[in-house]
């Protein structure tokens, strides 16, 4: 229903065209004042929304025809006409709020909000009506304009009822079952959309925004990412980044890295990371640290976990298809080269002063071990 709101804005308006085919003037523009007074109350107290622009458009432009039908007669000439003044009106009203649109949209960026991006989606979706319905009007008033012009003979009541009540609620009814079917399209893609969390630097929820909106946000938002290292013997394994939303393409990098959604727990992002890049939930894994990670693109609180395989047969539960194991010697040999992620050389130092060397030491303590019995 939220979707539909826009168009269900010109209610009133489409309420005049409608009974001022069939009743008089002043019945209609009664009915058509109390549907508008009730369009308010409803938007604001049961679908608890703010009251779109279209329905201000509505009011507008109803309120001019009642000033200028203060000041005209109410002769049969103008109440069969009444749909072309209000269509005057409300193409002046449409026009003047399409300028405006920019004035708009320049009050919801000044303001710095989690919200921000929705209500610029918000404020498109009203002003595409708007247009829409500026051309509609457009058009209605070219053709009644075209028959004022035609000789009389070619004017009667039926040509009268057809052009200033037949068209515009053809024009209407068209407009209503357009918006619907976009409407409906449009629903169906949000339902589709990927929605992310927004978080502050201790990693509390604030809100949520769309994939496609966060991409072109630059470094806006704060996103929770979790990246897992893969560890054996005191080895990392690293393979080539792909196509991320963390950018750094093709540089070296854990194979298990994921973008948490929303409403997803950090046990249920490192799972997905690991299970669907090529590893398996028989996988352990551990907490290690977070920290944030903010440049001119990307602003990103990373959980950073370990994955140590002791039993070597978890191996044979990978599928990583590119990559390989490197010593700690290779990886100090190729620090701030550009060769691996400025993720992980922010990582590797501390990775590198406890989990590599509790490993190490396990494996210098095993090798002594080793020897005594050897020996």
């Amino acid at each position: 229903m939220h979707l539909l709101m826009p168009i269900m804005g010109m209610m009133p308006l489409m309420v005049f065209f409608l009974f001022n085919s069939f009743s008089s003037y002043n019945v209609t523009l009664i009915i058509t004042v109390i549907s508008l007074l009730v369009s308010f109350p409803l938007k604001g107290c049961i679908f608890k929304q703010k009251i779109n622009f279209t329905v201000y458009i509505a009011t507008i432009s109803i309120f001019l025809l009642v000033l200028f039908s203060l000041f005209s007669p109410f002769d049969y000439l103008y109440e069969t006409k009444a749909s072309v003044f209000l269509g005057i009106f409300l193409s002046i009203t449409l026009f003047v709020f399409l300028r405006l649109k920019d004035y708009f949209k320049i009050r919801i960026l000044q303001k710095d909000g989690i919200e921000e991006g929705l209500k610029i989606l918000q404020l498109d979706t009203e002003f595409y009506v708007v247009k829409l319905a500026l051309y509609i009007q457009g058009s209605y008033l070219l053709v009644t304009l075209f028959y004022q012009l035609l000789p009389d003979n070619y004017h009667s009541s039926f040509a009268d009822f057809c052009i200033y009540h037949g068209i515009v609620l053809l024009f209407i009814f068209a407009h209503i079952i357009y918006e619907f079917s976009h409407w409906n399209f449009l629903k169906k893609r949000l339902s589709d959309e990927i929605w992310l969390p927004i978080v502050n630097e201790s990693g509390a929820v604030k809100g949520k925004v769309a994939l496609s909106v966060s991409l072109f946000s630059g470094n806006k938002y704060l996103h929770p990412v979790v990246r897992v290292a893969l560890i054996n013997k005191g080895k990392l394994f690293l393979q080539e980044r792909k196509d991320h939303f963390l950018n750094q393409v093709h540089q070296l990098d854990y194979p298990f890295e994921r973008s948490l959604l929303f409403e997803e727990t950090l046990d249920e992002g490192v799972k997905k990371a690991i299970t669907k890049n090529g590893g398996s939930s028989e996988l352990p894994y551990r907490f290690i640290f977070r920290y944030v990670y903010k440049d001119s693109e990307t602003n990103r609180l990373i959980y950073l976990y370990a994955c140590n395989i002791l039993d070597d047969k978890l191996l044979d539960y990978l599928h990583l298809e590119t990559g390989k194991w490197w010593l700690n010697k290779q990886i100090e040999e190729n620090l701030n080269t550009g060769l691996f992620s400025p993720y992980f050389e922010k990582e590797y130092e501390l990775l590198n002063t406890t989990v590599l060397m509790a490993e190490r030491l396990m494996q210098e303590h095993e090798r002594e071990i080793e020897a005594q019995i050897s020996s």
